[in-house]
């Protein structure tokens, strides 16, 4: 009986509200009134927006929460929805650590993070495949579900809290990009927390913020992506050489996946010493987050999910591998492997 419902609820794509509560009640249950949050992401909306709902969440369980977010924050979009929404956050180098006891880690897991490496987290919510050799007090991990922004949602709804027009629109944005606007990843909790999110949302706001994609330096990159791209089959593969901001593959990968007859999208560039791989495909023919793992998995940091995906390789372990590491060298290595992948073995 139990099962059937499970499936009539799966079909339904209703949220099971019952677990998430007993999660809600055990992430709360975790803090003091008198304890200091240190919220750790890489900003992207997704993230962005689940900061902002964690605060909502804990606001009268500790004393205050504090964001601060890794990298630089370079999208348009980022900025607009940052500046939009007046949704606060630090830089990590201006934090001083000492002054929280609290650690939380949002749409992503330490192993994502070196700059705290081998630290306690007491808080990790994310929707990104699980990674091993950390400790956490509290884990909700959910690999099949399309964003982080959903599993907050569901926690909001548990504890009887209507988010506000400023954290619907945040949680709205954060599951429109990392679904893709419902064509990747997606489970019907998904679709369920769009539908419970829209009307309480911003819309003209929201347009603003989807409007502010792309700036005026980064059409320098999308003229030199034409110039740069091999076409092989149904596959679309760019090497940017080196840039500053690895967020340009990212949207450069995105982008390139809309070609007529492509399934499949790589854009690589050289970031501070680090090959970074974004990867992109229609989900439908590979698995995509299995292909960055068995390419370039052994190398570095590579996963993702069945239509996105990422790698990033520090270069001096690929000294052995590639000659001279030039960008040309770089270029034909990467070629070579995502040209003669098989789902059943890495190419030579």
């Amino acid at each position: 009986m139990r099962d059937e419902r499970v499936k009539m609820r799966e079909l339904s794509g209703f949220p099971d509200l019952k677990s998430t509560r007993v999660q809600l009640n055990e992430l709360r249950e975790i803090f003091s009134s008198e304890d200091r949050l240190l919220t750790l992401i890489k900003p992207d909306p997704d993230s962005i927006a689940s900061s902002l709902a964690l605060k909502t969440l804990l606001l009268k369980s500790i004393k205050y929460a504090t964001t601060a977010y890794v990298g630089e924050i370079t999208r348009q979009e980022n900025i607009a929805l940052i500046k939009l929404l007046s949704i606060p956050m630090e830089r990590i180098e201006e934090i001083d650590l000492s002054e929280f006891n609290r650690t939380a880690i949002l749409d992503g897991q330490p192993t994502h993070f070196e700059i705290l490496e081998n630290h306690h987290f007491d808080v990790i919510i994310d929707h990104h495949p699980i990674t091993k050799g950390y400790s956490a007090s509290f884990k909700d991990i959910r690999p099949s579900y399309g964003s982080t922004s959903t599993i907050m949602t569901e926690y909001l709804n548990a504890a009887r809290i209507k988010p506000t027009t400023r954290l619907s629109t945040a949680l709205l944005y954060g599951i429109k990009t990392d679904t893709n606007n419902f064509e990747r990843d997606t489970r019907p909790e998904d679709v369920w927390a769009f539908r419970y999110l829209f009307p309480r949302a911003n819309k003209n706001v929201l347009r603003k913020i989807e409007l502010s994609e792309f700036s005026p330096e980064i059409l320098n990159y999308f003229k030199m992506a034409f110039e740069r791209m091999k076409v092989f089959k149904d596959k679309i593969f760019v090497h940017m050489g080196e840039i500053d901001n690895p967020d340009v593959c990212v949207q450069l990968a995105d982008f390139l996946l809309r070609v007529n007859n492509i399934s499949s999208t790589v854009v690589s560039s050289v970031v501070d010493d680090n090959l970074v791989i974004i990867l992109r495909s229609d989900g439908y023919r590979k698995d995509t987050g299995k292909m960055a793992s068995k390419l370039f998995g052994d190398l570095g940091n590579a996963g993702g999910h069945r239509s996105a995906a990422r790698a990033e390789i520090p270069l001096g372990n690929l000294r052995k591998r590639i000659r001279g590491l030039t960008e040309e060298a770089i270029e034909k290595w990467i070629f070579r492997r995502i040209k003669g992948y098989r789902t059943d073995q890495i190419p030579a």
